[in-house]
């Protein structure tokens, strides 16, 4: 039986014989193949380093660029807020020469308004010419500009090409003021127009008829403006024929009775409008009785507003009788009519109950 070999005697040479002795030439022949295995892992190992080493060479050229359009962005950016500015500057700078050459040209007569009026005139001015041209909305609110300072918005209107809205609310504008006006606005394309608390009165009622005849206007706010049953006959005609007008507020005026009839007959034939508040206008139960006959017919109105109208029962008995031949009212303000009784409120929310919309809201 023979003993196991030494591991000394075993060969590094793989071989199918396990008993084959170690050849020297075999061996020197193994080692130079390992050693051409291990040159060629070399090769392979600097080649992907070199390929990390490109890599990251490429990623820090990416981090310079980046950090390079940053810079730019941020460069672009502060030089779009200096023009930003400078357009500001040039804006004031027009608007002063604009100024210089109105007052030589006098193109505004103000030699009989008062000291405060031309500082405030002046001053609509400066601010209508530093405002975005391209704006759909001007608006002059509660800064008391009167006549003088409407005959410079007048004078402005046409620089204001997408104009939509325009608020002249609580500047004391009369009749010399909104006769300035009227001509600019037939040629705008306004849609909503607030002349509310004012000084306008019954006399400029005919040039407001124009403007809502001549223009595309759907919203118009004429509350707080003096006016009585005498504008209100003359506003009326124009509803009579406008297709267009969908909202008229006239609240806080004094139509009363006479100029709530006259509205009632316009609105018998009138179909655009959905809106129309006569909210504190003194017309009591008579003109409740027209307002009634005019619900039997109409067919546009949506939303009515007799808040305030000293409206008793017997008004409450005729509006709905009016009411209950409507289809088209969805909300009916009757609040701070303080002298209806019991059964007025108990009728109206029966009312309420069983319109014939279904859908009527009444608020008492």
């Amino acid at each position: 039986m023979n003993s196991p070999k030494s591991p000394r005697h075993r060969s590094f040479i793989p071989d199918d014989d396990d008993d084959a002795i170690l050849d020297p030439i075999q061996l020197m022949q193994h080692l130079r193949n390992k050693e051409s295995q291990l040159a060629l892992l070399v090769i392979d190992y600097d080649a992907l380093s070199a390929k990390f080493k490109t890599t990251d060479d490429r990623e820090k050229v990416l981090i310079d660029k980046v950090a390079h359009q940053k810079q730019t962005i941020y460069a672009l950016e502060d030089e779009a807020e200096k023009r930003r500015v400078d357009m500001e500057l040039m804006r004031e700078e027009f608007a002063s020469a604009k100024l210089h050459v109105v007052r030589l040209q006098n193109i505004i007569d103000l030699k009989n308004a008062s000291e405060t009026a031309r500082v405030k005139s002046w001053d609509v001015f400066r601010r209508l010419y530093t405002l975005d041209q391209e704006s759909d909305e001007l608006a002059f609110e509660n800064v008391k500009i009167g006549d003088e300072g409407a005959m410079i918005v007048s004078s402005s209107m046409d620089a204001f090409t997408a104009l939509t809205s325009l608020s002249l609310a609580g500047n004391n504008i009369g009749l010399r003021g909104i006769d300035a006006l009227s001509v600019p606005l037939i040629e705008t394309k306004l849609r909503i127009i607030n002349f509310s608390h004012n000084w306008l009165g019954d006399d400029a009622a005919p040039t407001l008829a124009v403007v809502i005849k001549n223009t595309g206007v759907q919203t118009i706010n004429l509350s707080s403006n003096r006016i009585s049953c005498e504008g209100a006959v003359v506003l009326a005609r124009v509803l009579e024929g406008d297709a267009q007008l969908t909202s008229l507020k006239l609240e806080d005026n004094r139509v009363g009775v006479r100029g709530i009839q006259a509205l009632s007959q316009a609105l018998l034939v009138n179909t655009s409008l959905s809106f129309l508040s006569i909210k504190q206008n003194q017309i009591g139960d008579y003109g409740s009785t027209s307002v009634a006959s005019m619900l039997r017919l109409n067919q546009g109105l949506t939303d009515l507003n007799l808040v305030a109208n000293d409206i008793r029962d017997a008004g409450i008995r005729e509006l709905c009788a009016g009411l209950a031949e409507n289809f088209t009212l969805r909300n009916l303000r009757l609040l701070n009519n303080d002298n209806m009784g019991p059964a007025s409120k108990k009728l109206l929310v029966t009312m309420q109950q069983t319109s014939v919309s279904k859908k009527l809201r009444i608020y008492f």
